[in-house]
């Protein structure tokens, strides 16, 4: 083998460019990724406010059907 090969392949040269590499596609990723996670945040967001809503809804109507007996 000749010497850039065998270099590259050395386990001390290959895993801190692998971990490079690694770095650099999350980074390059990042923007993607954090709107996925708004994206998420904001559906769960709503659902926990529809539920609220919900539940004071029933709590009104449990109310009135009371009052009215």
């Amino acid at each position: 083998m000749n010497h850039i090969t065998e270099n590259a392949l050395s386990p001390a040269v290959a895993v801190p460019v692998g971990s490079a590499t690694l770095a650099a596609s999350l980074i390059s990723s990042l923007p993607i990724i954090i709107n996925v996670l708004v994206g998420i945040y904001f559906v769960l967001m709503v659902g926990h406010k529809a539920y609220q809503f919900w539940k004071e809804v029933r709590e009104d109507m449990r109310k009135k059907r009371a009052s009215r007996k």
